[in-house]
C-alpha cells in the first residue's frame, strides 16, 4: 500500500501524484531549468495521436518492417500523412538541441525498444566490443572461473553501454520508430485517446513529445534521490550493475552533503512556486556530472536534474526496497542512507537475468570463448 503525505493513495491519489512531477509541469521554472538539460515539447493533436497508435500497430505487428519502410510510407500513404508533421516538428527541435537528443513521452520514455528487444543499435557496439574482448583476452589454457566472471561483467558494461548511446537519437524517423515501437509508449497514447471524451480535465488526456538535448554522463555519475515531506531520506546509485570503488567507496558523506545540499538550494524552494513542485514526495535523478574528480567537494560539484518520478512503490528502489527498508516509507532516520555498489556484482547470474536477445548473445559468446 502507498502513502501519501500520511494518505492511502488511492489510483485517483496516484494518478494526480505522478502527473504532478511530469516534465512539461516543472520544466518551465526558470529556476530549475538552469539545473538540468535544455529541453523542448512537442505537442502532439487528437489526429496525429490517432494515427500513431495505428500505425504503431503496424510495425508491433511487423506490417511495417524497419525505418526506411516507416519513412517511405509516410511519405506516399494518405493514411500516414499526420506523421510527415510530427517528423517536421521533431526534426526542428533536434536541431535546435543542437542535433541530438533524447526522448521521452509526457508519460514514460520507450527503454523497452532499448534493453527489452533486440536493437540493432545496441547488437551492433555490443558485439564489436565482445569480439574485440575475446581476441585481447584469449587464452589457450584452461579458463579459470576468474577469467569466466570478469568476461561477463565486461560483457555486461558493454551492454549497459551500447544501450545507453541507443538512446541517442539524431533525426526525426529515429525517434518515431522507437515510440511506434514501445509497448510501454503506445499503452499510454492509447489511455489519452480513450479519455479525451469522458475526461474534462486536460492533464488526463494530452500527450506530448519531449527532447531533451543529449548529454552524455559518466555511469557512475547518476543517482536516485528519496525525498519524503521535502526532507532527502535516502540516496541509491541508480546503475546497479556498475561498481567502481576507486570513485564511490568511501565517499557516502560526500555525496549525500553534495546531494542533500541541492535538494535545500534549488528543489525545496520550488515546492508549491509557480510552475514548481505540486508535491513535497517525490524521487529525484540526479547526476553529479564530476563524480570521477578526485578533488571534488560541495564546493565544485556539478550536479544536473535528469526527472522526478513518483514517490510510490511503482519506482524502482534501486538498491533499497520497499518491501523491506522502513526508511522509505518512514522517512525517521536522522541521516539519509547512502548506498553503492559494494562489490562486484555476480555477471553470470545477472547475464541469466538479462532480456532473451541479449542473454542469448552473451551467454553464446561466454561459452564459446570463456
Amino acid at each position: 500500500m502507498d502513502i501519501i503525505n500520511g494518505t492511502e493513495a488511492t489510483p485517483e491519489i496516484i494518478v494526480s501524484h505522478d502527473l504532478a512531477l511530469n516534465m512539461d509541469v516543472w520544466y518551465p521554472n526558470k529556476l530549475l531549468q538552469k539545473h538540468t538539460m535544455p529541453t523542448l515539447v512537442v505537442n502532439l493533436t487528437v489526429n496525429e495521436l490517432q494515427t500513431i497508435e495505428f500505425v504503431g500497430k503496424l510495425v508491433q505487428n511487423e506490417m511495417i518492417f524497419d525505418k526506411e519502410d516507416l519513412q517511405q510510407k509516410i511519405q506516399s500513404e494518405e493514411r500516414l500523412l499526420p506523421l510527415q508533421s510530427v517528423c517536421d516538428r521533431v526534426s526542428e527541435s533536434i536541431e535546435s538541441l543542437g542535433g541530438s537528443c533524447f526522448f521521452k513521452m509526457s508519460t514514460r520514455s520507450a527503454k523497452d525498444v532499448v534493453f527489452e528487444k533486440p536493437n540493432p543499435e545496441v547488437m551492433k557496439p555490443l558485439r564489436r566490443a565482445l569480439e574485440e574482448y575475446a581476441e585481447e583476452n584469449a587464452t589457450e589454457g584452461e579458463v579459470t572461473e576468474s577469467q569466466r566472471m570478469s568476461a561477463a561483467y565486461f560483457a555486461l558494461k558493454s551492454l549497459i553501454s551500447s544501450g545507453n548511446m541507443a538512446f541517442k537519437k539524431t533525426t526525426a524517423i529515429d525517434v518515431l520508430w522507437d515510440l511506434l515501437s514501445s509497448t510501454r509508449c503506445l499503452p499510454d497514447i492509447s489511455r489519452v485517446l480513450a479519455l479525451r471524451d469522458s475526461c474534462k480535465d486536460d492533464r488526463f488526456t494530452k500527450m506530448e513529445i519531449i527532447l531533451r538535448k543529449w548529454v552524455t554522463l559518466p555511469q557512475t555519475s547518476e543517482f536516485r534521490v528519496f525525498c519524503r515531506d521535502a526532507t532527502v531520506v535516502a540516496i541509491s546509485q541508480y546503475d546497479h550493475l556498475v561498481y567502481a570503488p576507486e570513485i564511490l567507496n568511501d565517499r557516502s558523506d560526500l555525496i549525500r552533503e553534495i546531494i542533500s545540499g541541492f535538494i535545500d538550494k534549488v528543489i525545496k524552494p520550488q515546492i508549491g512556486a509557480d510552475n514548481g513542485l505540486a508535491v513535497s514526495s517525490f524521487i529525484a535523478d540526479l547526476a553529479i556530472v564530476n563524480i570521477e574528480d578526485p578533488l571534488l567537494e560541495p564546493s565544485n560539484a556539478q550536479v544536473v536534474l535528469i526527472e522526478f518520478n513518483p514517490y510510490l512503490s511503482i519506482t524502482s528502489a534501486c538498491l533499497f526496497s520497499w518491501k523491506t527498508d522502513a526508511v522509505l516509507t518512514t522517512g525517521e532516520d536522522a541521516v539519509a542512507e547512502v548506498r553503492c555498489v559494494s562489490k562486484p556484482v555476480d555477471a553470470i547470474t545477472s547475464v541469466q537475468q538479462l532480456a532473451p536477445c541479449y542473454r542469448t548473445v552473451i551467454a553464446e559468446w561466454l561459452d564459446y570463448f570463456f
